[in-house]
C-alpha cells in the first residue's frame, strides 16, 4: 500500500441527544471531553490518524453551526491541515459519506482508500484499531466495502448489530456480511451472544472513494446524482468548503447502511475488539467510568451519602446526594436531569416533551459560541445585559456598529485591541471603553493568551440583531 494512501474521513454532525443535558444542539457530545484525557471525542479520533506516515490529511464533515468550533478545536490540538466540509442540512451519514467520497475523487485520488470514522466514539485500544484498518485498506483495494463489526461483551440493545457470514477468501479475518440487524431487544441480543457470529455495528467504513461512488450509483442512483450536484456546487469560505441548501435540503436523509451496505455484493465485515463504546447514554458513560467502593461514578462536585450505583457528574454546581441507589444526576450549566439508570432510554423522550412545552434554555448551553470565542450573558434585563466576553487568541469580532445600545466594555484579563472611528487603542487589565451608539467598532485579541471582557449594554432594544457589520474575518456579512 503507497505511503499517504489512508484518507479519515471524519464525520462530527452528530447532536448526542441521549446525553442531554450535557450535550446540546450547539455543544454536541464529540465536542465534549468525557474522560480526563483532556481531549474531547472529536478531538481523540483525531489523535488516533494523526500519524501523516500512514494517514493522509483528514476530511472532517460538520454541520454549518458547528464549523467554527470544529476550527477552535483543531487549532487546540495543532491539526492545520485538514479540509472541512460543512453540511448546510443534517441528511444521516450517506450523504455526508458520499460527499467525501466525491471530493477525494476531485482533489486528491480516485482509488485513494477512505477511512469512514464517526467522531462520537471511544476506543480504548486504538493499536487494534490501527492494525484492523491494515487489514481492511487491503480489501479495499481488491474493491471491497469493509466495515467493522465490533466483539460484543455483553446483550447490548443500544446498538445495531452484524451477523458475519462465510470467511472471505484471501482475506483473514473477514467475512461477507449475512446480514444488518437493527437495535434488538432483550430476549434477541442474549441469543446473538449465545449464539455467536454477531458484532456491534460501529459505523466505521474502509473503501476506496471510486468504489463507494459505483456502489452508490448502482443501488441508489438518485442519491449518486443528488449528491454529484451538492458536490458540484461547492464554494470556498474562510477554510471552510459550503454547498448549496436547497439541494440538501432534496437529497434523502439515510444512512450509509441503508443506501449502500445492505444491497452491494462487495461488503465485507471484520470482527474487531478495539475497546469500543458509542458512549451513546448516561448508562454506557457509567460503565466506562471508575467506581468508588460504593460502585458510584462522581465527575466534579458531588458529595454523597448512602449512595450506591449511580453516576453523578456536576460542573460548577455542587451535587449534595443522600439514600440514592442506581439513579443518574446529572447538574450541567442551565440544566439539571434526575432519573434511574433503567430509564435513562427515555432522555429522547423528555426532550420532546421540553420542546412541545416551549421551555428555555433546552437545548441551548448558556456559553454562545462564535468563531472569535464567545460569551456568557450575566445579567439581563429590558433596558440593559450585561456579558463576559472570551476572545481566543488571533480572535476579533466584525467591524460593526448598533443603533440601539450604547456598549461599554472593561478587560478583566489579557490585552485588547480597540477600534472606535478609526481610532485605534490597547487596553490592559482594568482599564475601559465606551462604544456609544453608531460608533463603527472592534474588539480583537493579538496577543497569545484568551481575552476576557465584561460588556455592559444599555438602550432601548438589546437584540443580538441590531449589528451592522462592515468587515469580518469570518466571511458572516
Amino acid at each position: 500500500m503507497a505511503e499517504c494512501a489512508l484518507i479519515p474521513v471524519i464525520l462530527a454532525g452528530g447532536v448526542g441527544e441521549r446525553l442531554w443535558p450535557l450535550s446540546k444542539v450547539d455543544y454536541p457530545k464529540q465536542f465534549l471531553c468525557l474522560d480526563d484525557s483532556g481531549l474531547s471525542l472529536f478531538q481523540a479520533t483525531l489523535a488516533r490518524v494523526a500519524d501523516r506516515a500512514r494517514f493522509a490529511a483528514p476530511i472532517i464533515l460538520c454541520s454549518a453551526d458547528h464549523r467554527f468550533l470544529v476550527s477552535e478545536q483543531l487549532a487546540a490540538i495543532g491539526c492545520a491541515d485538514a479540509t472541512i466540509l460543512v453540511e448546510p442540512v443534517a441528511r444521516n451519514t450517506a450523504p455526508a459519506v458520499l460527499l467525501a467520497a466525491f471530493h477525494i475523487t476531485s482533489t486528491r485520488a480516485p482509488n485513494a482508500v477512505m477511512v469512514v470514522m464517526p467522531s462520537d466514539h471511544q476506543i480504548t485500544q486504538p493499536a487494534a484499531l490501527l492494525r484492523a484498518v491494515e487489514t481492511a485498506a487491503t480489501a479495499a483495494q481488491d474493491g471491497w466495502l469493509v466495515t467493522f463489526a465490533i466483539t460484543p461483551d455483553a446483550p447490548e440493545t443500544a446498538y445495531g448489530y452484524i451477523k458475519l457470514g462465510a470467511p472471505l477468501a484471501g482475506h483473514a479475518g473477514l467475512h461477507s456480511i449475512g446480514r444488518f440487524i437493527e437495535k434488538p431487544n432483550a430476549d434477541a441480543a442474549h441469543a446473538y451472544l449465545a449464539e455467536g457470529g454477531y458484532g456491534w455495528n460501529s459505523g466505521m467504513f474502509v473503501m476506496e472513494a471510486a468504489t463507494a461512488l459505483a456502489e452508490c450509483a448502482t443501488h441508489a442512483p438518485a442519491m449518486f446524482d443528488i449528491i454529484k450536484r451538492i458536490h458540484d456546487s461547492q464554494s470556498s469560505g474562510h477554510t471552510f468548503i459550503h454547498f448549496d441548501e436547497a439541494l440538501m435540503g432534496e437529497c434523502q436523509s439515510i444512512s450509509f447502511d441503508y443506501a449502500v451496505m445492505e444491497h452491494t455484493s462487495h461488503g465485507a465485515a471484520m470482527p474487531v475488539d478495539m475497546g469500543w463504546s458509542d458512549l451513546g447514554s448516561w448508562v454506557a458513560l457509567d460503565a466506562a467510568s471508575p467506581k468508588d467502593v460504593h460502585g458510584n461514578a462522581c465527575i466534579g462536585r458531588a458529595i454523597t451519602h448512602d449512595v450506591s450505583g449511580c453516576y453523578i457528574r456536576s460542573g460548577d454546581a455542587l451535587v449534595a446526594a443522600i439514600g440514592l441507589r442506581d439513579m443518574v444526576v446529572i447538574a450541567a450549566d442551565n440544566a439539571v436531569m434526575v432519573g434511574p439508570k433503567e430509564r435513562m432510554q427515555e432522555v429522547k423522550t423528555l426532550l420532546a416533551a421540553m420542546r412541545a412545552s416551549a421551555l428555555p434554555d433546552t437545548h441551548l448551553t448558556s456559553f454562545a459560541h462564535r468563531p472569535w470565542g464567545g460569551y456568557v450573558t450575566i445579567d439581563r434585563s429590558a433596558d440593559h445585559q450585561v456579558k463576559k466576553l472570551r476572545i481566543i487568541p488571533g480572535g476579533k469580532i466584525s467591524m460593526q456598529s448598533h443603533q440601539h445600545r450604547c456598549e461599554h466594555w472593561v478587560v478583566v484579563k489579557g490585552r485588547a485591541t480597540v477600534t472606535r472611528d478609526g481610532d485605534v487603542v490597547v487596553l490592559g487589565k482594568n482599564e475601559s471603553a465606551h462604544i456609544p451608539a453608531g460608533t463603527t467598532h472592534r474588539l480583537e485579541n493579538r496577543e497569545a493568551e484568551d481575552l476576557i471582557v465584561i460588556e455592559v449594554q444599555t438602550g432601548d432594544y438589546l437584540g443580538e440583531d441590531d449589528i451592522q457589520r462592515f468587515e469580518d474575518a469570518y466571511q458572516r456579512i
